[in-house]
Formats: structure tokens, sequence, C-alpha cells
């Protein structure tokens, strides 16, 4: 629960020096993220962001796509919020040790590993965090599924508590492992939909509650606005498919 997640982090802080802390805060600054769990003061919620991020998946119809966080409340009389629940992720990382990964599934992967819809679930979450600013997405942070064949079936991402920044980026420009509106060249028919339909105030909506900032949450319909701006100009302009003959 939150109360026992924040007496962790003060065992934390007595053992990091305060340069490392001061440096810590430095970074997360640099992405306008604030209250993230490492700095998170004690009545903070510190997986709030994590939820955040479910609920945005289910706001556009790709739940399966991170791993589903939700906040617990117990009634008695009064609500209040107990903690954060995490359902277990399913896939396999991929191993950073050398001799591991040579055991492992991913290195008996071709090509045809990749021709299957696990690739729109790659753009679709690719979409999603843009939208939620999410500047840790690397491949430590997802689960992948496969089948018998060692063909790719489906991608989860986790650890989705370095999101919703307030920093306003450029178009073009990519924020630590976050990705750019540019650099945004594959989007489904099915997330086009999604996106058009979004309002900020379902967005406002679905992120009552987490503990991110009024703030934090504007920059989040700010992202969307830009999005559905990219979008509509696509659609007026469209580039001719390249068809092979």
């Amino acid at each position: 629960n939150n109360a026992s997640v924040t007496e962790l982090l003060e065992d934390f802080r007595a053992f990091i020096s305060y340069e490392d802390l001061n440096h810590i805060h430095t970074r997360f600054f640099q992405y306008g993220i604030g209250n993230h769990a490492i700095l998170a003061d004690k009545d903070g919620i510190v997986a709030g962001r994590n939820v955040a991020m479910s609920r945005m998946a289910n706001l556009f119809g790709v739940p399966e796509l991170v791993a589903r966080s939700v906040m617990m409340v117990k009634t008695d009389g009064y609500e209040r919020e107990t903690g954060v629940f995490m359902e277990e992720a399913k896939g396999d990382g991929v191993p950073n040790n050398p001799a591991s990964f040579q055991k492992s599934v991913f290195a008996h992967m071709d090509a045809y590993s990749f021709r299957t819809p696990a690739l729109k679930m790659a753009g679709d979450l690719q979409i999603l965090d843009y939208l939620c600013m999410n500047v840790d997405r690397h491949s430590g942070n997802m689960l992948y599924t496969f089948d018998q064949n060692i063909r790719l079936t489906g991608i989860m991402g986790i650890d989705n508590d370095l999101s919703f920044g307030r920093r306003r980026q450029k178009d073009n420009e990519c924020v630590q492992n976050g990705t750019a509106l540019d650099n945004l060249f594959v989007i489904s028919e099915s997330m086009v939909k999604s996106v058009k339909r979004t309002t900020p105030e379902m967005i406002r909506a679905a992120l009552d509650g987490t503990g991110l900032q009024p703030s934090e949450i504007t920059a989040c319909c700010s992202r969307l606005a830009r999005l559905q701006k990219r979008i509509e100009v696509s659609e007026r302009n469209p580039v001719p498919a390249n068809r092979d003959k």
C-alpha cells in the first residue's frame, strides 16, 4: 500500500546522497514530471501514473497494451484510497545478460517473427506513449508473448510511472526514450478513430483522482490536440500508397 511504499522511499532517501537526489530531481524537472515515486511526499500517490496510463489505454480502446492498474478503495462510511492494485503482467522480458539471452526465445527470432498483428499493437503503444509522454519506453519496459512458432503475438508496456510530464516538447523532439510527434509514421485505423472521437473532457474524467497535477492533465490534452491536428492534415493530404507490382 502507499504507506509501506512511503516508508521504503524514506529508507531509500537515507542512503542516497543529496547530490544524487538533486540530480534525479533535475532530470525529472527536464521532463516536466512532478511527484515521481522517488521524490513523492508521504501523502503522494506513488503509483498514480501507472493507473493514469492504464485508464488512458482503456479510453483509447487498447487496455491490453499496458499492465492494468487500478485504485483500491475501502468503504467504511467514508471512501478513501488504500493503495494501488496492479495485475500481474504476462509475457517474456528481454534478458539483459548475454548468456541468458542466448537461451531465450529472443535469440531464435527472425524476420517472420514480426509478421503478425503484434505490429499494430506496437504502433498503438507508440501513440499511447506519445499522448501520455512516457519518456521511459524501451525494450526492458515491455513484455512479449509468442506462439509455438516463435511468432510475436502480443506486447505489453510495463513500468509506466515516468509519464505525463507537462513539458511542451517540439514536434521533432524526442525526450529521453519518448517519441516525437514527427516520428509517428504509422497509426492504425482503429487508433485514428479513437483519437478523433476523444475530447479533453474525456481525458480529464479518465485521469481524475490519479494524483496527476492539473498542469500535467492539461499538457496531455494539448498533445491530443496536436495529434488530432496532424491526423487532420494527413487526411487532407494523403501520401500515395507504395504498392508492389
